[in-house]
Protein backbone atom coordinates (compact mmCIF):
# COMPACT_ATOMS: atom_id res chain seq x y z
CA UNK A 1 0.00 0.00 0.00
CA UNK A 2 1.57 3.34 -0.81
CA UNK A 3 1.12 6.60 0.96
CA UNK A 4 1.07 9.47 -0.82
CA UNK A 5 1.01 13.60 0.67
CA UNK A 6 -1.73 15.55 -0.71
CA UNK A 7 -2.45 19.22 -0.26
CA UNK A 8 -6.40 18.54 -1.00
CA UNK A 9 -8.58 16.17 1.47
CA UNK A 10 -9.02 13.43 -0.79
CA UNK A 11 -11.09 10.22 -0.15
CA UNK A 12 -10.69 7.32 -1.89
CA UNK A 13 -12.33 4.27 -1.07
CA UNK A 14 -11.49 0.71 -2.30
CA UNK A 15 -12.51 -2.80 -0.99
CA UNK A 16 -11.22 -2.52 2.22
CA UNK A 17 -9.49 1.05 3.19
CA UNK A 18 -11.16 4.28 3.72
CA UNK A 19 -8.09 6.74 2.76
CA UNK A 20 -8.05 10.67 4.37
CA UNK A 21 -5.11 12.52 3.00
CA UNK A 22 -4.29 16.41 3.99
CA UNK A 23 -1.13 18.04 3.85
CA UNK A 24 1.17 16.29 6.81
CA UNK A 25 -1.36 13.89 8.56
CA UNK A 26 -2.31 11.02 6.83
CA UNK A 27 -4.87 8.55 8.52
CA UNK A 28 -6.20 5.08 7.28
CA UNK A 29 -9.47 3.55 8.22
CA UNK A 30 -10.29 0.22 8.27
CA UNK A 31 -14.32 0.55 7.42
CA UNK A 32 -14.94 -1.43 10.68
CA UNK A 33 -15.19 1.00 13.11
CA UNK A 34 -12.19 2.34 12.31
CA UNK A 35 -10.48 -0.33 13.85
CA UNK A 36 -6.98 0.34 12.62
CA UNK A 37 -5.18 2.38 12.17
CA UNK A 38 -2.00 4.32 10.48
CA UNK A 39 -0.85 7.15 10.96
CA UNK A 40 2.22 9.38 10.29
CA UNK A 41 2.36 13.14 11.87
CA UNK A 42 4.98 15.90 10.68
CA UNK A 43 3.52 18.64 11.67
CA UNK A 44 5.36 20.70 14.78
CA UNK A 45 2.06 20.87 16.90
CA UNK A 46 -1.36 19.23 16.50
CA UNK A 47 -4.60 20.05 18.71
CA UNK A 48 -8.20 17.92 18.60
CA UNK A 49 -11.39 20.38 19.86
CA UNK A 50 -14.42 18.66 20.26
CA UNK A 51 -18.01 20.47 20.39
CA UNK A 52 -20.75 18.70 21.95
CA UNK A 53 -24.26 20.10 20.54
CA UNK A 54 -27.62 19.69 20.71
CA UNK A 55 -28.00 18.49 16.90
CA UNK A 56 -23.94 17.52 15.93
CA UNK A 57 -20.93 16.34 17.76
CA UNK A 58 -18.12 17.95 15.72
CA UNK A 59 -13.70 16.71 15.70
CA UNK A 60 -11.71 19.34 14.42
CA UNK A 61 -7.95 18.56 14.42
CA UNK A 62 -5.88 21.80 14.03
CA UNK A 63 -2.07 21.98 13.24
CA UNK A 64 0.00 25.03 13.88
CA UNK A 65 1.56 26.50 10.83
CA UNK A 66 2.96 30.32 10.65
CA UNK A 67 1.87 30.77 14.26
CA UNK A 68 -2.10 30.52 12.62
CA UNK A 69 -4.19 27.61 14.20
CA UNK A 70 -5.40 25.52 10.65
CA UNK A 71 -8.06 23.10 10.51
CA UNK A 72 -6.59 19.88 9.05
CA UNK A 73 -9.73 17.79 10.01
CA UNK A 74 -13.75 18.77 9.98
CA UNK A 75 -16.00 15.49 10.92
CA UNK A 76 -19.58 16.36 11.87
CA UNK A 77 -21.65 13.26 13.48
CA UNK A 78 -25.28 14.21 13.06
CA UNK A 79 -26.35 13.04 17.02
CA UNK A 80 -29.46 14.82 17.61
CA UNK A 81 -29.20 14.38 21.12
CA UNK A 82 -31.84 17.39 21.46
CA UNK A 83 -33.77 15.11 20.20
CA UNK A 84 -33.55 12.57 22.95
CA UNK A 85 -34.45 15.04 26.15
CA UNK A 86 -37.60 13.39 28.09
CA UNK A 87 -40.04 15.38 29.69
CA UNK A 88 -38.79 15.88 32.87
CA UNK A 89 -35.47 17.63 31.12
CA UNK A 90 -33.12 14.67 31.00
CA UNK A 91 -31.52 12.89 28.44
CA UNK A 92 -32.63 9.85 28.20
CA UNK A 93 -30.72 6.58 28.10
CA UNK A 94 -30.56 6.08 24.28
CA UNK A 95 -29.63 9.75 24.09
CA UNK A 96 -26.48 8.73 26.48
CA UNK A 97 -25.67 5.83 24.30
CA UNK A 98 -25.42 8.02 21.09
CA UNK A 99 -23.56 10.22 23.12
CA UNK A 100 -20.85 7.97 24.02
CA UNK A 101 -20.75 6.02 20.59
CA UNK A 102 -19.86 9.20 18.73
CA UNK A 103 -17.13 10.55 21.88
CA UNK A 104 -15.60 6.45 21.92
CA UNK A 105 -15.55 6.48 18.20
CA UNK A 106 -13.46 9.99 18.51
CA UNK A 107 -11.66 8.53 21.41
CA UNK A 108 -10.18 5.86 19.21
CA UNK A 109 -8.55 9.21 16.77
CA UNK A 110 -7.18 10.89 20.00
CA UNK A 111 -5.46 6.97 20.95
CA UNK A 112 -4.28 6.60 17.46
CA UNK A 113 -2.97 10.62 17.02
CA UNK A 114 0.00 12.23 19.14
CA UNK A 115 -2.34 15.75 20.06
CA UNK A 116 -0.34 18.45 21.82
CA UNK A 117 -4.06 19.01 23.09
CA UNK A 118 -7.97 17.84 23.28
CA UNK A 119 -10.22 20.56 24.15
CA UNK A 120 -14.09 18.91 24.71
CA UNK A 121 -16.44 21.05 25.71
CA UNK A 122 -20.57 20.80 25.78
CA UNK A 123 -23.14 23.63 25.48
CA UNK A 124 -26.59 23.42 25.56
CA UNK A 125 -26.52 19.90 25.09
CA UNK A 126 -25.42 18.97 28.58
CA UNK A 127 -26.02 22.29 30.19
CA UNK A 128 -29.64 22.76 29.57
CA UNK A 129 -30.79 18.76 30.84
CA UNK A 130 -31.35 17.79 34.38
CA UNK A 131 -28.82 14.76 34.72
CA UNK A 132 -26.08 16.45 33.18
CA UNK A 133 -23.80 15.32 36.29
CA UNK A 134 -24.80 11.89 35.57
CA UNK A 135 -23.82 12.30 31.66
CA UNK A 136 -20.68 13.75 32.13
CA UNK A 137 -19.88 10.74 34.56
CA UNK A 138 -20.75 7.74 32.30
CA UNK A 139 -18.54 9.91 29.21
CA UNK A 140 -15.66 10.00 31.71
CA UNK A 141 -15.87 6.48 32.60
CA UNK A 142 -16.81 5.37 29.06
CA UNK A 143 -14.93 7.60 27.11
CA UNK A 144 -11.96 8.74 29.69
CA UNK A 145 -13.22 12.11 28.55
CA UNK A 146 -13.62 14.94 30.80
CA UNK A 147 -15.90 17.00 29.46
CA UNK A 148 -16.50 20.85 30.60
CA UNK A 149 -19.88 22.45 30.16
CA UNK A 150 -20.11 26.22 28.47
CA UNK A 151 -22.15 28.55 30.20
CA UNK A 152 -23.94 30.42 27.81
CA UNK A 153 -21.52 33.66 28.48
CA UNK A 154 -18.88 31.09 27.47
CA UNK A 155 -20.19 30.27 24.48
CA UNK A 156 -20.97 33.90 23.32
CA UNK A 157 -17.03 34.70 24.24
CA UNK A 158 -15.53 32.05 21.96
CA UNK A 159 -17.95 32.25 19.08
CA UNK A 160 -16.87 35.70 19.19
CA UNK A 161 -13.35 35.00 19.41
CA UNK A 162 -13.78 32.55 16.40
CA UNK A 163 -15.27 34.58 13.87
CA UNK A 164 -13.50 38.23 14.70
CA UNK A 165 -10.12 35.92 14.17
CA UNK A 166 -12.12 33.83 11.11
CA UNK A 167 -13.24 37.29 9.40
CA UNK A 168 -10.84 39.45 10.56
CA UNK A 169 -13.57 42.47 11.82
CA UNK A 170 -13.49 43.77 14.91
CA UNK A 171 -16.72 45.07 14.86
CA UNK A 172 -20.39 43.51 14.31
CA UNK A 173 -22.70 41.50 15.16
CA UNK A 174 -22.74 37.46 15.57
CA UNK A 175 -25.85 35.53 15.76
CA UNK A 176 -25.20 31.70 17.04
CA UNK A 177 -28.06 29.93 16.22
CA UNK A 178 -27.81 26.39 17.90
CA UNK A 179 -30.09 23.86 18.47
CA UNK A 180 -30.79 24.63 21.49
CA UNK A 181 -29.72 27.80 22.64
CA UNK A 182 -28.96 31.41 20.22
CA UNK A 183 -26.24 33.56 20.99
CA UNK A 184 -26.19 37.04 20.18
CA UNK A 185 -22.51 39.15 20.47
CA UNK A 186 -22.29 42.83 19.83
CA UNK A 187 -18.86 44.04 19.30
Amino acid sequence: MHILHSDYLDLCVDSTVLRKFYKNMIIIFTHERYNKYIIKKECEYMYLVIDIGSNTIRAVVFRVESGSLVPVLNKKYSAGLAGYIENNGALSREGIEVAVEVLSEIRIIIDALEFDGVFPFATASLRNISNSKLVLEEIKHRCGLSIPVLSGKEEAFFDYYGAVSDAGTQEGILIDVGGGSSEIVIF
